[in-house]
């Protein structure tokens, strides 16, 4: 009896209710989204009163610093390269080097194609980086060395 009820219902009206329950759905959506922007409402929508995680704008992403590296014992050359993360970044054309780190980056020294084997120290870094870099030494010979991860703190 029920079944024969809406299959004589259904046909006429099912369009209009489809339209309905579209309209309901959307409006409840809206009604949440508006709510969940609002902090007095989204602690009644949620349950949360604060948002969890960090601010894009306090973390170190935003963050630059730089660091000083110096060829000791040797002349400039332009074949010693400056590895961020394996990527060339700056050459040894003058004997002091300086380098933007954004983020926390693997420094390295390239000097597979240097003729002699030399020596690169840190000379100097800003306050934002970490403190036990400043003065590391490497000596190269006709390989990568690696400095060390350093960034921004």
């Amino acid at each position: 009896m029920l079944f024969q009820w809406f299959a004589k219902i259904l046909p006429k009206h099912f369009e209009k209710v489809l339209l309905v329950l579209l309209l309901v759905s959307v409006f409840m959506m809206l009604i949440s989204q508006i709510g969940l922007y609002y902090p007095t409402t989204r602690v009644f929508f949620t349950g949360i009163a604060t948002y969890e995680g960090v601010n894009i704008s306090q973390m170190a992403v935003n963050k630059s610093a730089s660091v000083t590296l110096q060829l000791l014992d040797s002349e400039a050359d332009k074949n010693i390269k400056v590895l961020l993360n394996g990527d060339v970044v700056a050459d040894f054309t003058e004997q002091t080097v300086k380098v933007q780190l954004t983020h926390p980056m693997l420094l390295e020294i390239d000097g597979t194609k240097a003729k002699q084997a030399f020596v690169v120290k840190v000379v100097g870094a800003d306050d934002t980086i970490v403190p036990n870099v400043i003065d590391k030494t490497v000596v190269v010979k006709n390989a990568i060395a690696v400095i060390g991860r350093i960034g921004p703190k």
